[in-house]
């Protein structure tokens, strides 16, 4: 909601506060404390309990910029346009209200939207400054449309294509394309190999990989003609919700020679009574990482594990890659295990 400027400005000094002095009206707090205060609040919130108090409160609020704008079906259209030149994030839910993208040409940086028609989509264009687009559902027949906006548009970075079918933004492309502007790309659930392969193949430039995956089934594997693209990735993402094989992760690892920041997530991880409890799972999957990321700078390890032994988590029987910082937690007869490993 605030600049980092205003941020750093507070200071428990600028209170100005000694034993003699005390405050009792909300009014009388420094405007820094304020700003703070209105960093936790919707913008829609602050201008219903703020705006029109006073000339003080109304010259707070108008100088807010770097604000967050959640439109829902209660959103006034007449809010929304007053307040556009403050707006840099958007989130258009599933039953918000239509509404012009227009007013937020020159200030929009991210937009969220559950529903991404037609009309949303020729107003992409005139989103100057947008650079990530996230998209929740998209009807089938505007994938050809919003194919050729991406292509088009290189101000758009981050893409998030949630329980997407790759094939459908690659198909009837005979002739070989690329969407270079893209840097960063979160996919959900990809369906088919063929299909993962060809959206890949199709971001030269791809720097960031997120894949959440919900059976392990369906992680796809990368191929030859993959190699290249995987090798240019700085950062990997991976969760796979229902355990994983050190096989997958060994494969993967094996693309990515350039990366700087593998981020781990996994749940539930089984623990069967002949094995070691977790430590066989943590260790082997840090062998696999030592294997091939001995330039990595950022690890970061989020597992479940459901447990049928109830004795406590030794750290001292992992590998030290994990005992620099991490968490464990107890929860439903499950413990819920966090590391984070960063080269210094």
């Amino acid at each position: 909601m605030m600049s980092s400027n205003q941020f750093s400005n507070l200071n428990v000094f600028q209170l100005n506060l000694n034993n003699n002095q005390s405050i009792i009206r909300l009014e009388d707090l420094p405007n820094e404390l304020f700003y703070v205060l209105f960093n936790y609040l919707e913008i829609k919130d602050i201008y219903k309990s703020f705006f029109g108090l006073n000339l003080r409160f109304n010259i707070l609020f108008n100088s807010l910029s770097n604000c967050y704008l959640r439109i829902e079906s209660s959103t006034e259209v007449d809010f929304i346009n007053m307040i556009a030149s403050k707006i840099r994030h958007i989130h258009i839910t599933q039953n918000s209200i239509s509404i012009s993208l227009a007013p937020f040409r020159n200030t929009l940086h991210s937009l969220i939207i559950h529903l991404l028609t037609d009309e949303y989509i020729d107003q992409l264009h005139a989103l100057m400054y947008l650079k990530r687009l996230e998209i929740r559902h998209i009807p089938q027949h505007s994938i050809g449309h919003l194919r050729k906006v991406l292509f088009s548009s290189p101000q758009i970075k981050h893409l998030v294509l949630p329980f997407w079918h790759s094939k459908d933004l690659v198909i009837a492309y005979s002739s070989p394309y690329s969407i270079s502007s893209i840097h960063s790309l979160s996919m959900y659930s990809p369906n088919d190999l063929d299909d993962f392969a060809s959206l890949l193949g199709r971001l030269p430039n791809l720097i960031r990989l997120r894949l959440d995956i919900d059976y392990i089934k369906v992680l796809p594997t990368v191929n030859g003609s993959l190699s290249n693209v995987f090798h240019s990735l700085s950062y990997f993402h991976l969760q796979l919700k229902n355990g994983f094989t050190y096989s997958q992760i060994d494969f993967y690892l094996t693309h990515v020679p350039n990366l700087k920041s593998f981020q781990f997530f996994t749940a539930p991880c089984l623990i069967y009574r002949n094995q070691m409890g977790p430590y066989d799972v943590l260790n082997t999957l840090a062998e696999v990482i030592e294997k091939h990321l001995l330039i990595l700078e950022q690890f970061s390890c989020f597992i479940t594990f459901h447990m049928i032994s109830n004795d406590l988590f030794d750290i001292t029987k992992v590998h030290s890659i994990y005992n620099q910082n991490y968490s464990i937690k107890f929860e439903n007869n499950q413990e819920h295990f966090k590391s984070k490993w960063i080269k210094t």
